[in-house]
């Protein structure tokens, strides 16, 4: 059985409005949302090529988005990291 991505959603009342939390792997949920993100990219480059929007706001989005694809890169290479440093630690300092 496949393993869900998405556990649990709870909208919780604030005293300014509302707070949606979403408990479940968080590195699947942000590569669905890159995912998202590009198909969005290849939308807005076809109106911006049927002058819809402007080339500017073009490159503002792409620019977000490799943005947010450098975040996650390095959070990932984060994690790597830090197993290894606690791999490292376990065995007292030898690889």
């Amino acid at each position: 059985m496949a393993e869900k991505v998405i556990q649990e959603v709870r909208i919780v009342e604030t005293d300014d409005g509302f707070r949606i939390e979403i408990k479940g792997d968080k590195e699947r949920l942000r590569q669905m949302a890159l995912s998202h993100q590009r198909e969005m990219i290849a939308i807005y480059r076809q109106e911006s090529s049927e002058g819809l929007i402007s080339k500017v706001e073009l490159f503002d989005k792409e620019e977000a988005l490799r943005q947010q694809e450098h975040i996650a890169a390095l959070a990932g290479a984060a994690l790597v990291l830090a197993g290894i440093v606690a791999r490292f630690s376990k065995t007292g300092g030898s690889a």
